[in-house]
């Protein structure tokens, strides 16, 4: 579906979903639909340099497929608040091939200055991938700040090079109270291809 921006309110439709700002000013997601939107328009070039997003409710994914929010060429630079809340059950399953679609895998897959991600909690993980993968964000390239993100659960996080449970790789300026505390089992491990 095509992403329509409307300038005069500022909200974004798929012409089913809409995203727009609260009393706050910040765009707030409440539904798995809407934090699709969201991924859809920063995907499409919308980067949210100098918006706020608010997460305003826990979200379950489902165990569907995710494709990363942000992309190489099309990074995420805002701020992500997500306000405590947790988003479950994150599956991304790319090869360990190194190609351009198989890096940069996350929740977020790739951020870019001046990006923040906040208040956020990730609960049950399965990722594979090749370069740059991790469960909040694959590729945090000059990123302001994580922090408060915190993975949980069953956590499998596999890939070739740069893995890790927050981040794969990036330059972040400050990364803080952040944790990943997996149930039995779970793992963070590079493989070859």
């Amino acid at each position: 579906m095509a992403i329509n921006y409307d300038e005069a309110t500022g909200n974004y439709t798929d012409g089913v979903t809409t995203l727009s700002r609260g009393k706050s000013g910040a765009y707030e997601i409440g539904t798995l639909d809407q934090l699709k939107l969201f991924r859809d328009a920063v995907n499409a070039g919308r980067s949210f340099n100098g918006e706020t997003v608010k997460l305003t409710a826990s979200i379950d994914l489902k165990d569907e497929e995710w494709t990363p929010i942000g992309k190489n060429g099309a990074p995420f630079q805002g701020t992500f608040d997500g306000q405590g809340n947790t988003v479950s059950n994150l599956k991304i399953t790319r090869e360990t091939s190194n190609f351009a679609e198989n890096c940069g895998i996350g929740f977020f897959g790739y951020t870019n200055a001046p990006a923040t991600i906040t208040k956020l909690t990730i609960n049950n993980v399965d990722i594979t991938g090749s370069l740059y993968i991790g469960a909040v964000v694959g590729y945090g390239f000059t990123g302001k700040e994580i922090s408060n993100c915190h993975v949980t659960g069953d956590v499998e996080i596999k890939g070739w090079w740069y893995i890790g449970g927050i981040g794969g790789n990036g330059y972040v300026s400050k990364v803080s109270d952040c944790s990943v505390v997996g149930n039995e089992g779970s793992y963070i491990k590079a493989v070859s291809y």
